[in-house]
């Protein structure tokens, strides 16, 4: 499965309230690769860069549509009920 791995950076004041100082801190983000979510990166990403991964563990089996649950299950009952007579 591919996935989008990019950094954020995040603001914060590393001293007092009275006193401020801030820092950037770079968070690394990942999310499941999509075209909408590789425009999410493109925006989010510290100096617009980001990377495309694989996993290595390939896509995740589709399920089937509800249609194709109900003729799988269908002919299932069909095969079931040719071996009984009435």
């Amino acid at each position: 499965m591919k996935y989008l791995k990019y950094y954020i950076v995040n603001r914060a004041n590393v001293s007092t309230e009275e006193n401020p100082e801030y820092e950037d801190i770079l968070l690394e983000k990942s999310m499941p690769y999509s075209e909408a979510n590789e425009e999410i990166a493109k925006r989010e990403a510290w100096g617009g860069e980001y990377t495309v991964e694989d996993d290595g563990f390939g896509e995740p089996e589709a399920k089937p549509s509800p249609e194709e649950r109900i003729s799988d299950l269908e002919s299932a009952l069909e095969l079931l009920l040719s071996g009984v007579t009435e």
